[in-house]
């Protein structure tokens, strides 16, 4: 695992650099000021983005948190940000693929061709949908070359959690029993199917966000890291999604059956005919409003992916619990 910080310091960098210890001192060539030559010295914020080990973050926050003569930590916030490598997380039973922070969502257009949907609530904006035919993407074929971070990557997520792959991956994900399709125009790309198979468990990081639904008695669903206080220093570290139960048997790749930040309207009359078909082409940012879930993978297929140099994701550790979403007064804010 490599650790990252996100660092948030109280004065400008020569202040700072003058005030570093001895064991801190690699920091001075990481220090950015955020603010200009008008901004009282007192006032100014400096950042730093610097990996380190677990101990010399320790260290970082422990000096961060002295006060200085005006009451205030040196350190405002820090936010810890965990790179892990599939083959470190090769002994658990499920991990979590995100999108690479350097990479986009491709650009879905045309929805109204390759779905049909219909309305999944008279009161509010939730849809169902079937997929129907192959995704239009605006994309550009993988180019053949090792594939790092930040580089041109052949494993995107859409902005709706449907997985994008270079064509040349299609034998990893058949060989780990995945179906894919075609994606129009292209060959270069294929996209590979992915089903709800498990819930996230009612626990932290899963909050509830937004009014209850009259007609459907769902709320928003939202990842809740909420930094924690210590001396003074706000303190973000990214919680791991815990899901009800495993992957079931013989699936490689998955998602949750929640969507996350759901952004469609909430009315306290009926407005929709409940079933209804719902027509894309007139609404096309009506898909875009309904969320995104989260997509699991079995450690062997995120290995394979990595063997293969497939960038574009990262994986993060998933925990696994028998407790159910339906009871989620503990992940009340």
């Amino acid at each position: 695992m490599d650790l990252w910080l996100t660092l948030r310091f109280r004065g400008g960098p020569l202040a700072l650099r003058k005030r570093l210890p001895p064991g801190l001192a690699f920091l001075a060539r990481y220090l950015r000021s955020l603010d200009g030559p008008e901004v009282p010295p007192n006032e100014r914020i400096s950042t730093a983005y610097v990996q380190v080990t677990p101990e010399q973050a320790e260290d970082i926050v422990a000096w961060g948190g002295l006060r200085t003569i005006d009451g205030r930590t040196i350190l405002a916030s820090v936010a810890f940000e965990a790179r892990w490598r599939a083959r470190e997380l090769a002994g658990t039973d499920v991990v979590e693929l995100v999108r690479a922070p350097a990479v986009d969502p491709p650009m879905v257009v045309g929805r109204s061709r390759s779905h049909v949907a219909r309305w999944a609530c008279s009161h509010c904006d939730r849809i169902h949908w079937d997929q129907v035919g192959p995704l239009d993407l605006a994309l550009d074929g993988p180019a053949d070359v090792e594939l790092v971070h930040r580089a041109r990557p052949e494993l995107l997520l859409t902005a709706a959690g449907e997985l994008i792959a270079g064509a040349r991956l299609r034998p990893v994900f058949e060989a780990h029993g995945l179906g894919v399709r075609p994606v129009l125009g292209t060959r270069a790309w294929v996209q590979v199917e992915v089903q709800p198979v498990v819930s996230l468990a009612a626990v932290p990081p899963l909050e509830r966000h937004g009014p209850l639904c009259r007609g459907c008695a769902r709320e928003s669903l939202v990842r809740g890291d909420g930094p924690e206080v210590t001396s003074g220093v706000r303190i973000l570290r990214m919680t791991p999604w815990t899901i009800a139960g495993r992957l079931p048997a013989g699936v490689a790749l998955g998602s949750s059956e929640e969507r996350l930040r759901f952004l469609g309207a909430v009315h306290d009359q009926p407005v929709h005919p409940m079933g209804g078909p719902v027509d894309l082409e007139s609404q096309p940012m009506l898909f875009g409003l309904q969320g995104t879930p989260v997509i699991l993978a079995t450690p062997a297929l995120a290995c394979a992916l990595a063997e293969a140099r497939a960038g574009g994701l990262e994986v993060r550790p998933v925990r696994t619990s028998p407790v159910a979403v339906t009871d989620l007064s503990a992940c009340s804010p």
